[in-house]
């Protein structure tokens, strides 16, 4: 004989049951936070791709300040001999922070909540020191004193509060939700955007 009690303890079990089946991976609280390299945000065969454009565009400029260089001597002078000259001149129209590589991105990371570091270059500047929108990139002085990353190696950054940070030369860890979302603006754009929910330096 089955007893209202023993009924109720069934019933309770059963709902229990169905609670602890539900993954906690759903829950944002309990998901697991992966630590990521920069290689880790290449799709497969693109950063060779990336490294072979840059040496094509190193190869063009070469030649053509080559020619401009030849062009530019008098008739009988003799044209300058030793090995290929690769320093660009300041200020000259190759003087130019162009950034190269594609938007491919790896679509498996899409919403996961991931740890990566880097270093920071704030969009919105102030005297505070404190920065709700900035891009993490892989070396320091990228998208200022040298030209910005690939897009697929540049994170756009945000927060909902604005972040204290007092040294953009050191190093940070951003944790957050990554989303493959591409964002533009004239520093350097990035084919991924991140909704920043811890931030500290790396000793």
């Amino acid at each position: 004989m089955i007893t209202p009690y023993l009924t109720s303890c069934r019933k309770w079990a059963g709902v229990l049951l169905a609670v602890l089946l539900v993954p906690l991976a759903v829950s944002p609280a309990f998901a697991a936070v992966e630590s990521l390299s920069w290689d880790d945000l290449w799709p497969e065969g693109e950063k060779e791709i990336t490294e072979q454009m840059y040496q094509s565009y190193l190869r063009d400029l070469e030649a053509q300040q080559a020619q401009e260089n030849a062009a530019s001597l008098p008739p009988m002078a003799t044209q300058r001999r030793g090995p290929p000259i690769t320093a660009i001149p300041e200020g000259s129209r190759y003087d130019e922070a162009r950034q190269f590589g594609s938007y491919k991105a790896v679509d498996a990371l899409d919403g996961q909540e991931i740890a990566l570091s880097g270093y920071l270059v704030p969009l919105d500047y102030n005297a505070d020191q404190t920065y709700s929108e900035f891009l993490l990139v892989p070396y320091f002085g990228a998208c200022i004193h040298a030209p910005p990353p690939p897009p697929n190696q540049t994170v756009y950054v945000r927060s909902d509060r604005p972040l204290t940070v007092k040294d953009i030369s050191k190093a940070y860890k951003v944790e957050g939700q990554i989303k493959v979302e591409k964002a533009f603006n004239d520093l350097g754009n990035a084919a991924y955007t991140l909704n920043v929910k811890k931030l500290t330096e790396v000793k």
